[in-house]
C-alpha cells in the first residue's frame, strides 16, 4: 500500500502528470486540483526553464551566431514568464523583449510589428505552438542565402506538431526548439545497442501491423510519452529502493528511496539518465536535445547536450 498519497514528477514544464498510487499495481493519472492537501513530494526528471535557457542561450550564441535577438513572453503564462527571463539572464545578445497574450493571434502580430524597428537576427519565443504558429506566419520570405533567415527559437512547449496549422508549415524550416526526449537520439549518438528496450516495445503494443499513416503515437513515442515513461518508472525504482528499509513504504518513505537516485546512482531511463539534484530537480547531467523541422516537415536532430548513459 501507497497509503493514499499522491506523488506529482514533473515531466515537461508546460505538463504535468500526478501518479496517485493505491497499491503496487495501480497507477492513475490525476489532475492537480482533485488532491492538492495530499502532495508529498515534488521530483522533476526533466530539466527546468534555466537548465534549458542556458542550451538555448549557447546555441543562439555558438551555432545561429545571432547579434541581435527579440524576446517574445506571455508574462501572464508561468512557463513563457519562467523561460525568458532565464533565457536573458544567460544571454547578452538580446536587444528587445515583446509581449503577447497566449491565445490571442492580433497580440502577437502587434509584437512582431514592433519587434522588425531592432532589426532581429533570431526571434526567441517562450510559449506553445498554436501561437508560436502566428509569428511564423508574418515573417518575411527568406532572401537567397540561407545565413540571412530569420529563425526563430524556443522551448520544449513547441516539440507538439499536430497543434500547427497548414498555412504554417511552409516556414516551419525557420523553427528551432529544445526538447528533453527524440526517439532517434541514441542512433544519432551511435549508442542503438544501448537504448531502452522501451523504443522496441512501443511499436509492437501500439502499431504491430503498420496499419497508422503518422508514426508519432503509433510506432514512434513523442516526447511526453518517452517521459512519462520515465517517470513511472523512477517512481518504482523509488519505491523499490523504500523497500529495502521499510515492509509498507508511505509517501514520505518513497521521497526518501528517491533520494537515493543520485549522480552517483543514476537510473538509466528511455529518455537518458536520470539523476536528482539536492532540490528534487533533475541533475545538470539530463539531456536536452535541440531539433528542427527540415523542408519535409519531418523533426531532426541538431544538436545534444547532456548524458544519455547512466
Amino acid at each position: 500500500m501507497c497509503k493514499s498519497r499522491v506523488w506529482q514528477l514533473k515531466l515537461t514544464q508546460f505538463t504535468q502528470y500526478l501518479i496517485y498510487c493505491r497499491d503496487l499495481t495501480a497507477f492513475k493519472a490525476f489532475p492537480s486540483s482533485f488532491y492538492p492537501d495530499l502532495l508529498v513530494g515534488i521530483n522533476a526528471i526533466a530539466p527546468s526553464n534555466n537548465q534549458q535557457a542556458q542550451v538555448d542561450a549557447r546555441y543562439a550564441q555558438n551555432d545561429l551566431y545571432s547579434q541581435r535577438i527579440v524576446v517574445f513572453e506571455d508574462p501572464q503564462l508561468a512557463y513563457s514568464g519562467s523561460l525568458a527571463k532565464a533565457f536573458k539572464a544567460d544571454s547578452s545578445r538580446v536587444v528587445d523583449t515583446e509581449t503577447y497574450t497566449t491565445g490571442l493571434a492580433n497580440t502577437i502580430v502587434q509584437a512582431w510589428q514592433r519587434a522588425k524597428e531592432y532589426n532581429p537576427d533570431l526571434l526567441f519565443f517562450t510559449g506553445y505552438a498554436g501561437d508560436v504558429s502566428t509569428l511564423l506566419t508574418q515573417l518575411p520570405p527568406c532572401p537567397p542565402s540561407p545565413q540571412l533567415c530569420l529563425q526563430v527559437l524556443g522551448g520544449d512547449a513547441l516539440y507538439v506538431l499536430g497543434n500547427y496549422t497548414n498555412e504554417v508549415r511552409p516556414n516551419l524550416h525557420r523553427l528551432r526548439f529544445t526538447a528533453f526526449a527524440y526517439p532517434d537520439m541514441w542512433q544519432i549518438a551511435n549508442l542503438g545497442t544501448d537504448e531502452s528496450p522501451f523504443f522496441t516495445e512501443y511499436p509492437q503494443d501500439f502499431d504491430n501491423k503498420q496499419r497508422h499513416a503518422s508514426p508519432y503515437g503509433n510506432s514512434r513515442p513523442d516526447a511526453d510519452t518517452i517521459l512519462g515513461y520515465d517517470a513511472t518508472l523512477t517512481l518504482l525504482t523509488g519505491y523499490t529502493n523504500a523497500l529495502t528499509f521499510t515492509r509498507v513504504p508511505t509517501g514520505s518513505d518513497i521521497q526518501r528511496g528517491l533520494k537515493q537516485i543520485t549522480r552517483d546512482h543514476a537510473l538509466q531511463g528511455a529518455s537518458g539518465r536520470i539523476a536528482f539534484s539536492p532540490d528534487n530537480g533533475a541533475d545538470d547531467t539530463k539531456v536536452i536535445v535541440i531539433l528542427f523541422v527540415n523542408g519535409k516537415n519531418e523533426v531532426q536532430e541538431m544538436g545534444i547536450s547532456g548524458q544519455l548513459l547512466a
